[in-house]
């Protein structure tokens, strides 16, 4: 049974809350590397492959890790948005015209955003299309994807990253997903 893409936004937005909670954990005291770096099974259909213990060096690289995996969870969140906007409106990007048309401003910067992750899921960088190349209003913070074309992905770009559940709730109430 296919989900919907519906489920698969709440799907990503639950594995992206699960790598928040794990980069602030590994970065407690409670946290302890020695238990967390060991050997662990994995269990194929044929065989067992082990992961190895003392994989990172150190608690910087554990760190970096959750780090990245909250920019691949974030990447998954904007690709399950975009998805459900299409499932919902049934509009692809070529039907976008956010210089011109208020409507499609809050798509676009969905758009936008799976694309950014779509070409480095864990070093995100902007490909911004000259059509989208505008300012976004999110909520009470305005986006400006002027003049970021070609750059690496930083939080501060949007807001913060609070603002992705921000852009949830807004696509909601808009009833766009």
């Amino acid at each position: 049974m296919r989900l919907s893409h519906q489920k698969h936004v709440d799907t990503a937005y639950f594995l992206l809350s699960f790598a928040f909670k794990t980069s602030e954990y590994v970065r407690s005291e409670v946290f302890d590397k020695a238990t967390f770096d060991r050997q662990l099974p994995i269990h194929g259909l044929k065989r067992i492959t082990f992961l190895p213990k003392d994989e990172f060096q150190s608690i910087e690289d554990v760190i970096a890790a959750a780090e990245n995996i909250i920019l691949i969870c974030f990447g998954a969140v904007a690709d399950a948005l975009w998805e459900a906007y299409r499932e919902v409106s049934g509009r692809e990007s070529s039907d976008l015209m956010p210089l011109t048309q208020a409507q499609d401003k809050l798509p676009a910067f969905v758009f936008m955003l799976r694309c950014n992750f779509s070409h480095g899921i864990a070093a995100p960088k902007w490909q911004i299309h000259e059509k989208y190349r505008t300012e976004y209003q999110l909520g009470d913070h305005k986006i400006d994807l002027r003049n970021l074309n070609g750059t690496f992905f930083e939080w501060s770009h949007i807001g913060g990253p609070e603002k992705i559940w921000t852009l949830r709730d807004v696509l909601r109430a808009e009833n766009l997903i």
